[in-house]
């Protein structure tokens, strides 16, 4: 059976977890009621009982962490962290939550440290001291200490990005457009979730919280969408390219064909009989990838980003193996910035697709052809038409 903490199989209650049990032995919170800390701009949004949900800050419990690596997975994967390392950082961390129907000015205070550009110190006041509930996300990670908020005061002024603050109080400005914005300055995308996941993005009539899930694969998809837009009008690439990495029990392999656009990822459990799969052809997809979920949007960003740099237009088939060493998903964030950085170095390049297909098999521990049998993109690159030949 598939344990609902850690995501993984194995028999047993989350006591017999291997997730559960490492985060809860990394637990270094104390106990109290009230304390001050620097606040970095993270928050969570939950989903269930929408729209009667809980949201709250991420917060260590003093003023000397840093909070920064503790919440980005840019920071983690910047810096290499163990999956323990990750784990330790978030065990220092309480998610100080609250009803958001029952508390307008705890989500106005949230939405102030949310856009800040930098940690703001702030005094928390809860309800009941933090109890132990390590949960895990796909998409956001692990969350381990729970309590409720009672009043939080800030402490000195959020330092606010100019545009950030521009596409705040422009409340005729689509969400999507403002995340573009946002996105061509640079920031990162964890900031951008956050902000949308806050509710101060958007039409002003429409704006609302939006679930740190829903607002992670929204970031991604609209990124990655609009670069796409422009990747689909470049020329076609003349050869076969190849990237590969691994982070954490992670092994990605990307290899881009020589066509117009088309997308897919195949992720494969080593050990196990279990593999997702969701693809894209030239013509956007209309549902969500519901069984690579989070992961798939966050891989497309990487290739959309590289294409879009590149100038140049192609056929993407992305292959993730896991292993044990991956014991704990640390959300979709670090998958991204593993991806990205397959990119930042030189691809090995070859003419033909057996070549490359060769090349491919060897970072592999697993037959290439477990992949490439149930892949919907090798399938249509067999049997694939002229792009003119819908235009009648």
């Amino acid at each position: 059976m598939f344990c609902p903490i850690c995501k993984t199989e194995h028999i047993g209650t989350k006591l017999t977890c291997p997730l559960y049990n490492k985060t809860f032995s990394m637990q270094t919170t104390r106990s109290m009621l009230n304390f001050e800390a620097f606040s970095s701009p993270d928050i969570f949004v939950g989903r269930y009982q929408y729209p009667n949900i809980y949201s709250g800050i991420l917060s260590p419990i003093n003023l000397e962490t840093n909070p920064t690596v503790l919440s980005f997975p840019e920071e983690w994967f910047k810096n290499k962290l163990s999956i323990d390392s990750v784990l330790k950082n978030r065990a220092k961390l309480v998610y100080t939550r609250f009803k958001v129907k029952q508390t307008e000015r705890l989500k106005t205070t949230m939405q102030e440290l949310t856009v800040a550009k930098k940690p703001c110190s702030a005094e928390f006041n809860l309800d009941k001291t933090p109890s132990f509930q390590a949960t895990d996300s796909f998409n956001t990670g692990v969350i381990a200490n729970t309590a409720p908020l009672k009043t939080i005061r800030l402490t000195e002024n959020p330092s606010v990005p100019k545009k950030v603050e521009k596409a705040i109080s422009d409340t005729d400005l689509k969400a999507a457009d403002a995340i573009m914005s946002l996105y061509k300055t640079s920031l990162s995308q964890s900031y951008l979730i956050n902000v949308l996941s806050a509710g101060l993005l958007g039409l002003g009539t429409k704006r609302k919280l939006v679930p740190s899930r829903w607002s992670t694969t929204a970031v991604d998809d609209i990124t990655s969408s609009t670069l796409l837009k422009e990747v689909k009008t470049n020329p076609i690439l003349d050869h076969f390219a190849v990237f590969t990495g691994e982070y954490v029990g992670n092994t990605y392999v990307i290899l881009l064909f020589p066509s117009t656009w088309s997308f897919e990822v195949l992720e494969l459990k080593l050990g196990t009989n279990h593999v997702w799969r969701d693809y894209e052809s030239f013509f956007p997809r209309k549902k969500y990838a519901n069984s690579v979920t989070g992961a798939y949007y966050a891989n497309r960003v990487a290739v959309t980003e590289y294409l879009q740099k590149k100038k140049m237009q192609a056929s993407a088939l992305v292959l993730r193996e896991i292993d044990d060493r991956y014991y704990a998903p640390l959300g979709v964030g670090i998958l991204r910035e593993l991806t990205r950085s397959l990119f930042k170095q030189p691809p090995k390049i070859f003419v033909t697709k057996q070549e490359a297909f060769n090349y491919v098999q060897t970072l592999l521990r697993v037959p290439l052809q477990t992949f490439t049998k149930m892949s919907q993109l090798i399938k249509e690159k067999q049997t694939q038409r002229p792009l003119s030949s819908f235009f009648g």
